[in-house]
């Protein structure tokens, strides 16, 4: 009469871990549509990062970093909005709360703070874009893998390059 409900209980505390592990692993990132909003979204945030960068920093370093920042990536953003609709995926054209507030973030530092956090954060995007189009370059033949194969070089001098700014800021305090 007890056994049903007790053998639903045992049922359920027994896979618990399982499921509450696999939601709390993180999940690779998607192609196509996915790659698509997250590409967009880190891109228009290069560029208003950037820009920003133009008005606020002093440091001709930082300023000649942030005109390329503009055209590479005002350049790549154009590219993949026009893979994106010619594939029928939207894009947004405004950044999410979460670039946003990223941008509020960086806007309220003073110009030295500015200068420190802009660089780093240069680094980390990379790397994290980096990762997200190496991803999509392996998905298959897709326009989008196509676009990723050839924007990856582009991320990896910009990475680079945010690296040693990165250390000459940090030599310049």
């Amino acid at each position: 009469m007890y056994i049903r409900p007790i053998m639903l209980c045992l049922a359920a505390a027994t896979s618990a871990p399982y499921v509450f592990a696999q939601s709390a692993a993180p999940n690779p990132p998607e192609t196509g549509a996915n790659f698509v909003k997250l590409a967009s979204q880190d891109g228009m945030t290069e560029v208003q990062l950037a820009r920003l960068a133009l008005t606020k920093s002093s440091n001709p370093d930082i300023k000649s970093f942030a005109t390329r920042m503009v055209h590479d990536h005002s350049k790549a953003n154009r590219q993949l909005v026009a893979i994106a609709k010619k594939d029928g995926i939207p894009v947004s054209h405004h950044l999410d709360a979460e670039h946003a507030a990223m941008l509020k973030e960086m806007r309220d530092k003073s110009a030295a703070e500015f200068d420190t956090a802009y660089t780093q954060d240069m680094v980390t995007d990379h790397e994290k874009a980096i990762a997200l189009f190496k991803h999509e370059e392996t998905d298959s033949d897709s326009d989008l893998a196509s676009f990723a194969k050839a924007t990856l070089p582009v991320l990896l001098e910009h990475q680079k390059l945010a690296q040693q700014l990165t250390e000459k800021t940090a030599q310049n305090l």
